[in-house]
């Protein structure tokens, strides 16, 4: 599988503290709906975009990249990669003014390809003190394979944020 988002941890937490969370993250809250509500714990983090973007490359079950340029967002798929978009992609979320929710990764289990909403699972960034945070995780339940999910849940969707609280040092 995925070792380097199976170290992610999602875990079972009330709707009022997911709420709380993203108040912390002063981000515009998740659409409401019956999913359920999860901390992110062990979050990705890093001092640079080269670096996340590099490491995305080199995973299995990637499917793309989203970073916003000049408030539209540009996909670009792992079949693109090579290095001058690397660099690129780097640009774009370093120079988005409001580096919130402004770079994704986005996975895809082979077996959920052409499933709609069963190809769902991304990780969404922040910087927060000079650090890189993935601290949103959002999974359809049929890709919860690629993540450390410590709860069974009969909903589709299961969405999860970090507590802003928590001290984030860079993975080596």
């Amino acid at each position: 599988m995925n070792n380097w988002t199976q170290s992610i941890g999602l875990e079972a937490i009330a709707p009022s503290q997911f709420r709380d969370f993203e108040r912390r993250w002063v981000v515009k809250p998740f659409r409401r709906g019956n999913f359920l509500h999860s901390q992110v714990i062990n979050p990705l983090t890093s001092e640079r975009y080269e670096d996340l973007v590099e490491q995305f490359c080199d995973r299995p079950f990637v499917y793309r990249i989203n970073v916003r340029h000049d408030g539209l967002w540009k996909r670009v798929y792992k079949s693109q990669f090579n290095s001058e978009l690397v660099r690129s992609i780097a640009e774009c979320a370093r120079g988005d003014p409001i580096q919130d929710n402004h770079f994704e990764m986005k996975f895809l289990l082979p077996e959920n390809r052409g499933t709609g909403a069963g190809e769902r699972a991304y990780i969404s960034f922040a910087e927060r003190n000079g650090l890189i945070v993935g601290y949103r995780v959002g999974i359809h339940m049929n890709n919860a394979d690629l993540f450390d999910v410590k709860f069974v849940t009969p909903r589709e969707f299961a969405y999860g944020i970090a507590d802003s609280e928590t001290p984030f040092l860079p993975k080596e």
